[in-house]
């Protein structure tokens, strides 16, 4: 059973609990970040890897499950709406595939009421967009 966090990315970026991939520190674990807007998705690996996360990018939700299957992260930041597959649709094809179903899934929206349920159910975490870096990595340092 996954617990859901909802923030409105005004959480304490130095929460720390340990993670699903033991053989890491706080901060070198394998995260796919996922987003359609270069900048942002730039802006934010660019962040996440200054403070020592290994991090994959993906542009759509395809592109992303093609990479998580290929060497499952340790968690997935997909952005909700995105063209081809979108993070919805990516969470729902993630929980249907053993080799990456117990993957956490933090989804970052713009507007994460929009979320239908039974998306923000498979979530670890829904934070809403804008997000800093530091609150997606404290976040990330929780799953």
């Amino acid at each position: 059973m996954t617990t859901m966090i909802e923030l409105a990315c005004g959480a304490d970026p130095h929460l720390h609990v340990a993670g699903r991939c033991p053989n890491r520190s706080a901060t070198d674990a394998h995260v796919l970040l996922v987003d359609d807007d270069d900048d942002y998705r730039g802006i934010l690996a660019a962040a996440l890897k200054a403070m020592g996360f290994d991090v994959e990018e993906a542009s759509n939700g395809a592109d992303a499950f093609e990479k998580a299957l290929a060497r499952v992260p340790c968690a997935i930041v997909t952005d909700f709406a995105m063209p081809r597959v979108d993070g919805g649709q990516l969470v729902h094809l993630l929980a249907q595939d053993p080799r990456a179903r117990a993957t956490p899934v933090m989804l970052i929206s713009a507007m994460p009421d929009m979320i239908p349920l039974d998306v923000r159910l498979g979530c670890a975490a829904v934070l809403a967009k804008p997000c800093s870096p530091e609150v997606v990595a404290g976040m990330l340092r929780m799953l």
